[in-house]
């Protein structure tokens, strides 16, 4: 689903937050603080679905729904 800016915002938030410790967090922070919204929440969807699919849990609807969103606007590049 389309997300508004602060939406967003909010979404990258909670994943980087200060007490957040995975793998990927270090990374994740990089992007968020790069300036870079779209990149960072496509980012932070991407890290969703990889850790649901890691842990063998369900993939939010949501969630799905976002990265097709992205990659039918042409957003894949493949990258993290």
């Amino acid at each position: 689903p389309k997300m508004r800016t602060l939406g967003k915002i909010l979404v990258i938030a909670d994943v980087v937050e200060q007490s957040r410790d995975f793998p990927q967090v270090d990374e994740l922070r990089k992007l968020a603080l790069a300036g870079d919204l779209d990149e960072a929440y496509r980012a932070v969807i991407k890290q969703k679905a990889l850790y649901a699919l890691e842990k063998n849990l369900l993939i939010l609807p949501e969630t799905t729904e976002t990265w097709n969103e992205y990659v039918e606007r042409g957003g894949n590049s493949g990258e993290t």
